[in-house]
């Protein structure tokens, strides 16, 4: 009994035992499992919560925006022609003309009697011609007869001769034959000579006529320039006559600008210069856009300066009006270019607020940030926005990357995508 009983007591103990044992055990379990699901909860609790943009790959024009000057170094400049009076001026500084708009004009009474005693002088010159030729033929008719008298007081001459050799004549009518003799011969020389020189006094008259005839033309050239017209359409951008005002001639009235060739000078910086001018090299064009009076232009790189001034950042450009000039472009005029540089292949558009450390982005994997070094190309616009154009080794196409600012980003950070975007092209 008492065996039994010492049994029994053992018995007792051991499944008091146990049973404290497994109790210990399970108390362990559910504080191990309360716990770590505890630490989820937490650990979920504190994921960051981020904005993400999928990558696409694209082919991208960076694009700078500079500030640049209207310029106009084609200067039409408009002379007076005569010697007189401004009589009307019927523009003014800065005034807008298209081209054969009267513009000054000039009094022209004095011309108007030049031209009158140039006409009288080409006729006189006409009737001296007519009057000499006149004599001419009439210089010939004489000649004939002259001759055939000379021939006569030749043979009167001989036959006095015998005549008074036989004292038929008296010696006085010996002379009297030999000085009619002497003068038919001088008259025949003498009318001779003016037929002989006739050729050469018409060749002067005739010279005196052209001279004339150019002075003429130039007095009705004059005449048809008093009244001073724009030969282009174009701005003027100066005046030195007014009413009443003395014009001589070669001085400079009114000077304008060619508004067809109106360029604006803008300044490439240094960084750009190499690229653009291995663009130009290879004929690639280099555009951009400026805004005057709320209506863009579209321009075009027309050249870019061999040489860098003295304390200059970069090298002047010229760019020309691809279409058209606008009517408002005034010269000196500073106004805001957009340039469109050659594009970059196979590149990546991000905001800047994407960017840390000045050139890292973070690329979200397994829901941590992890830290990607990036070269930054340029910028570019899309619908008005700002993007940086970067390129990686690291990045493929349809990669997530952090573009909301965190002031805790840093290598595997964990996170949580709320809200993934795309940048939107214009169609």
């Amino acid at each position: 009994l008492n065996m039994i009983t010492n049994s029994l007591s053992k018995t007792r103990s051991s499944i008091i035992i146990f049973s404290l044992l497994l109790a210990v055990i399970l108390v362990t379990l559910m504080m191990y499992v309360f716990k770590s699901s505890a630490e989820k909860k937490s650990v979920k609790k504190n994921l960051t919560s981020i904005s993400v943009l999928q990558l696409q790959i694209t082919n991208n024009n960076p694009k700078i925006n500079l500030f640049g000057t209207i310029i106009n170094p084609y200067i039409t400049k408009l002379k007076s022609p005569i010697n007189t009076y401004v009589d009307e001026v019927l523009v003014h500084t800065t005034e807008y003309v298209k081209q054969g708009k009267l513009l000054i004009k000039l009094n022209i009474e004095e011309l108007h009697n030049d031209i009158e005693l140039q006409k009288n002088k080409i006729q006189s010159i006409n009737q001296k011609i007519a009057l000499l030729d006149k004599n001419y033929e009439f210089d010939q008719q004489l000649l004939k007869a002259e001759k055939h008298k000379l021939k006569i007081a030749k043979k009167n001459v001989s036959r006095f001769e015998e005549l008074q050799k036989k004292q038929a004549i008296s010696k006085k009518q010996a002379d009297d034959a030999l000085f009619d003799l002497e003068n038919s011969q001088l008259a025949t020389i003498n009318r001779q000579k003016e037929i002989d020189t006739h050729p050469i006094k018409k060749s002067e008259l005739k010279h005196q006529l052209q001279q004339a005839n150019n002075e003429l033309d130039n007095l009705l050239l004059d005449l048809k320039r008093s009244n001073i017209t724009s030969p282009i359409d174009g701005y003027i951008t100066q005046i030195n006559a007014a009413k009443g005002s003395k014009a001589e001639p070669g001085q400079t009235l009114i000077e304008l600008h060619d508004n067809n060739k109106t360029e604006i000078r803008c300044q490439i910086p240094e960084l750009y210069v190499s690229e653009v001018y291995q663009a130009t090299k290879a004929k690639k064009i280099t555009t951009g856009i400026t805004e005057i009076y709320n209506t863009l232009y579209t321009l075009d790189l027309l050249n870019i300066s061999a040489i860098t001034r003295l304390n200059q950042g970069g090298a002047d450009a010229i760019f020309r009006f691809k279409d058209n000039t606008p009517p408002l472009a005034i010269i000196g005029k500073t106004v805001k270019v957009q340039v469109t540089m050659p594009v970059i292949p196979n590149s990546y558009l991000i905001p800047l607020s994407a960017i840390y450390h000045d050139k890292f982005i973070y690329k979200i994997s397994d829901s941590k940030l992890k830290s990607i070094k990036i070269n930054i190309l340029g910028i570019d616009y899309v619908n008005n926005k700002e993007y940086l154009i970067i390129k990686s080794s690291d990045l493929k196409p349809n990669d997530l990357i952090l573009v909301s600012t965190l002031a805790t980003a840093n290598e595997g950070l964990p996170v949580k995508i709320v809200k993934t975007s795309k940048v939107k092209f214009s169609t």
